[in-house]
């Protein structure tokens, strides 16, 4: 099962990955993504969605798509060459379209 040691091992593991980037990671309210024993490495920002939401967040909307666009019907070698598809997915939209998708100008601020 998941636990607090396995994300640890997950959010080192990414940070290694990010290198010098720094990301904002939403998470939802699972135990071991609150846990105390939980490090989180400096170029992860935790972000934590609300405990209950009637209707699917920017996110979700947005990952349904990706995942509809890139990811179904095909298969990666390495996670490099998914991160590379995904950025080519995000590059080639426009602000317009972000803000159709996520109903939320805020979140498209910082994301782009």
């Amino acid at each position: 099962g998941v636990s607090t040691d396995l994300m640890n091992l997950y959010l080192k593991e990414l940070s290694e990955f990010l290198g010098d980037r720094e990301i904002i990671l939403v998470m939802d309210n699972a135990g071991w993504h609150r846990s105390k024993a939980l490090v989180v490495p400096w170029n992860i920002t935790l972000h934590y969605l609300p405990p209950y939401t009637p209707e699917p967040g920017p996110v979700e909307r947005v990952w349904r798509i990706l995942k509809r666009d890139c990811l179904r019907k095909r298969y990666y070698e390495d996670v490099d060459e998914i991160m590379d598809v995904f950025q080519e997915w995000f590059r080639a939209r426009s602000r317009r379209s972000y803000r159709a998708l996520c109903h939320c100008d805020h979140l498209v601020n910082s994301i782009l």
